[in-house]
């Protein structure tokens, strides 16, 4: 046994004279640093673990450009700069919090979350209800449009570049398009709620005080919408 020396000079290899035997250090006497040159390989591909779920290491420090490499380039974490890129991996985030994910930045200027596709295909935020999708808002690629999905990926809204908003209407030629209605109650293509009419008129106001409609026009005179015939 090698016991209370100053120092040992190895000059090839310090091997144990049994395979799987010995330990270097114990839980009663550590080793305080270790320095190596190249690398610290496991016996066996995939067979073996630094800590345990009782002796846990506190930091991992990387050098700048540093590399998380998971099964030879399967999956890599990479660091440059101010970034870091995960590649070849899905980013999935489980937890119990009501809070699972939040984005903070120090930067002195507007914030952005990029959302990129490498392939000029469509870009969603889908949100699921125990993993069946409820609905989808992103970015139509072929025409750079805004939208919004339903369950059935059916686009509800459209807002394109020219800021034109559609409702039921995937090409708005107006500021606001309304898709035709159904005959089916609740689906008329635009419907008021009853209210009180604002105290003074204001050009171009829309007001529905049951049973009348009113317009007010560019005097800011309010009139009422001729109700003709009724049925």
């Amino acid at each position: 046994a090698l016991s209370n020396l100053a120092s040992v000079a190895i000059n090839t290899s310090l091997i144990s004279d049994a395979d799987n035997t010995d330990d270097l250090g114990s839980t009663s006497v550590s080793w305080r640093t270790g320095y190596f040159g190249t690398t610290i390989l496991p016996d066996a591909n995939d067979g073996a673990q630094i800590g345990s779920t009782t002796r846990q290491w506190s930091d991992l420090f990387l050098a700048e450009g540093g590399v998380i490499n998971w099964d030879n380039g399967d999956a890599t974490l990479t660091q440059v700069g101010n970034s870091v890129t995960l590649d070849g991996a899905a980013f999935l985030v489980t937890s119990p919090s009501q809070t699972p994910a939040s984005f903070s930045s120090s930067f002195a200027g507007n914030m952005q979350v990029n959302w990129n596709s490498t392939t000029s295909n469509n870009v969603n935020f889908v949100f699921q209800k125990a993993g069946t999708p409820t609905w989808y808002i992103g970015n139509n690629a072929s025409v750079d449009r805004l939208h919004i999905l339903n369950s059935v990926a059916a686009e509800v809204v459209t807002v394109l570049q020219g800021q034109q908003v559609g409702i039921n209407k995937t090409a708005p030629t107006a500021r606001l398009h309304i898709g035709a209605g159904l005959a089916t109650a609740s689906y008329a293509p635009l419907k008021f709620t009853t209210g009180t009419n604002n105290t003074t008129a204001e050009a171009g106001a829309m007001e529905y005080t049951t049973p009348q409609l009113f317009f007010t026009n560019g005097r800011a005179v309010r009139q009422e919408i001729f109700q003709g015939q009724q049925s």
